[in-house]
């Protein structure tokens, strides 16, 4: 696997990093051409890099595309590890699934509360916003403080304006006189326009803004 990392500038002479990832694997002889058959096939993805190091930033974000929801779970699982080995700056973790299918949620939020509990309970805030853009599935999940349900696609500029003001209010709140961690963000969408949109979302903070938070990162 190959990886590069690269800087955004922006009108306000900011920096956002951005970490994309290319991954090229050559066709695999796994079918015997003699035999006679048709195999379909679904592929997604890819799903950005393996390894997102999120645990240094004080607001972390995950947004994940229908089983994408997998790779954001890992990131998940390893922040709330890290927070429990007290190796973690973590202070909220915002969680934003995009789908189709409103049945799918039924697989994963169970997982989802184990790790959302365990980040309470370190006074790590935790919020989930599921994105439905069908009518597809009858699931309606049990409801709870934390969890949010729209019916509508998900918009980026709200995203991170919403990552910025959990940022500002945990620095306000606390009277805090040292230096605020940033904002990670990262992305499993598996659609280079969607990077693109998340950048642009990113660079459209102000200078100001941008400092006071501590930075922000965005990772696809």
């Amino acid at each position: 696997m190959e990886s590069q990392s690269s800087d955004v500038k922006s009108p306000h002479n900011l920096r956002v990093q951005s970490i994309s990832s290319a991954d090229t694997k050559s066709e695999l002889g796994l079918i015997d051409s003699t035999y006679d058959s048709q195999l379909l096939v679904s592929i997604e993805g890819p799903y950005g890099h393996m390894y997102h190091d999120m645990k240094s930033h004080e607001t972390v974000v995950l947004i994940g595309a229908g089983v994408a929801c997998t790779f954001v779970m890992s990131l998940f699982e390893e922040v709330v590890g890290s927070a429990l080995k007290a190796s973690a700056a973590t202070r909220n973790i915002l969680i934003y699934w995009t789908l189709r299918d409103i049945d799918m949620v039924e697989f994963f939020l169970e997982p989802i509360r184990e790790n959302m509990r365990m980040a309470q309970a370190m006074d790590i805030a935790v919020q989930i916003k599921i994105h439905v853009t069908s009518t597809i599935g009858i699931y309606k999940p049990r409801p709870f403080r934390e969890l949010t349900i729209i019916q509508r696609r998900i918009d980026l500029k709200e995203v991170v304006t919403e990552a910025v003001n959990t940022t500002l209010a945990e620095i306000n709140a606390l009277g805090r006189c040292d230096p605020a961690c940033g904002i990670g963000i990262a992305s499993a969408s598996g659609s280079s326009s969607f990077s693109k949109a998340l950048r642009d979302a990113a660079l459209s903070v102000d200078k100001k803004t941008f400092t006071e938070i501590g930075g922000l990162t965005v990772h696809t």
